[in-house]
């Protein structure tokens, strides 16, 4: 009976052992979760929704555009969990990927995501990673302007994501009809420019042809003599 006791305590104790050991959190462990986190992209998709009122005139007038971001979570994995701080109350939230298909954010937000290890073992509920979102600010004068954006995508305001102020649209039309006007001078200079380089070379090539002729007729008559 005494040794069916001892073969019992052993085997318990055996099996305190291998669960301290299945649960304990290794350097790998740490390791592997470590990885996992840093394979972790935040991937953003935005839409613009345009906002209209009806003026004094009964037509519908552009007054602003709504940018709405989603961010999904690019190479998740069941043993990772996901906080974000909420920029209005300062609060921790945690989040999946669910939950952000529901979330829309607004251009211009900073967003902080902090990757947690949700492992089923020690080393569970662990900071792994902390990432930082920006979300750009979208220019209006770019939307109202694409026309002529897209003609000219080398002017500086003609960025579809830029912090520009609305009260500066007036300065920035002055400042495109001033790069409209140093545009055509440049290509102005640059036409003349290959207008001359043609002529030099037409030049050059009769140039070429009379010298290459009266070679010839020399070439003849001295031949001719010779006979």
């Amino acid at each position: 009976m005494k040794k069916i006791k001892y073969i019992l305590l052993l085997l318990l104790f055996i099996g305190v052992l291998d669960v301290y050991a299945i649960d304990n959190c290794t350097n790998e462990e740490m390791k592997r979760l470590k990885d996992l986190a840093s394979n972790v992209n935040f991937k953003t998709e935005y839409t613009v929704s345009p906002r209209e009122i009806l003026n004094d005139e009964g037509v519908m007038e552009l007054v602003d555009v709504s940018v709405n971001f989603k961010i999904q979570i690019i190479n998740d994995n069941e043993d990772l969990k996901y906080y974000y701080k909420d920029n209005i109350k300062g609060e921790k939230i945690l989040i999946n990927q669910s939950d952000l298909s529901e979330r829309s954010f607004r251009d211009g937000e900073n967003i902080e995501f902090q990757i947690y290890s949700y492992s089923k073992n020690l080393c569970t509920n662990k900071l792994l990673r902390t990432v930082k979102v920006e979300l750009p600010n979208y220019n209006m004068y770019y939307y109202l302007n694409k026309d002529k954006c897209d003609t000219y995508p080398e002017f500086q305001y003609c960025k579809e994501f830029l912090k520009v102020n609305q009260d500066d649209f007036s300065k920035i039309d002055k400042l495109f009809d001033e790069y409209l006007s140093n545009n055509d001078k440049e290509n102005n200079s640059n036409s003349l420019k290959k207008t001359s380089n043609n002529l030099y070379y037409i030049i050059a090539g009769i140039a070429f042809i009379v010298v290459f002729t009266i070679i010839i007729i020399v070439y003849k008559r001295k031949k001719r003599d010779r006979i």
